[in-house]
């Protein structure tokens, strides 16, 4: 059972953001907004550490919702592509494939949304547990109402014999779940 953010390639939900609004904006007005995203930097990462509860409805739904879905499955195809198959970290992505290659199953359990760790499950050609995105007539809106326990509810679900492999706070609930937890 694998995290997805920082523990398959180095990202988050902001690196997504930021790569939408690079492909939106000019050369010129692209880096004016980094250099005014950059102010709030701390904030983010303050709000985060408070509440990663909180970040996801401050940030990532008032970010995403003029999207619509279709619109927000292209710039993942596109992130996955131009970004993330160059971030991926070299141990936990050569493990996937060896332990595919022993007869092993992998599952990525994430609190991403779909159509990043889609993109994952797609590449690894493993199946995935990650928040809905819901469709409105204005755009998208992210299901966090499981957010809370959502990996502790998910990998409960699992054997207690397993490998669990995360990289934060946030995994604590499924590395205490699995027997091999790294």
């Amino acid at each position: 059972i694998f995290d997805v953010d920082n523990t398959l390639a180095k990202c988050n939900i902001v690196d997504f953001y930021l790569f939408i609004k690079k492909k939106e904006l000019s050369p010129l007005l692209w880096w004016f907004y980094m250099f005014l995203f950059a102010f709030r930097v701390p904030i983010l990462i303050f709000v985060d550490f408070i509440s990663r509860d909180l970040f996801n409805r401050w940030f990532v739904n008032r970010k995403f919702r003029r999207f619509r879905y279709e619109e927000l499955e292209t710039y993942a195809e596109q992130f996955f592509e131009e970004f993330l198959s160059k971030r991926m970290i070299a141990s936990t992505h050569d493990l996937i494939f060896q332990l595919k290659a022993n007869g092993i199953p992998v599952v990525l359990l994430s609190t991403n949304f779909d159509l990043i760790v889609k993109q994952f499950g797609k590449y690894f050609d493993i199946p995935y547990t990650c928040l809905r995105i819901m469709r409105n007539d204005k755009g998208i809106m992210i299901d966090f109402s499981s957010l809370e326990n959502f990996k502790e509810n998910e990998v409960k679900k699992y054997s207690k014999r397993c490998i669990g492999v995360g990289d934060s706070k946030y995994d604590i609930p499924i590395l205490n779940h699995v027997e091999y937890p790294f």
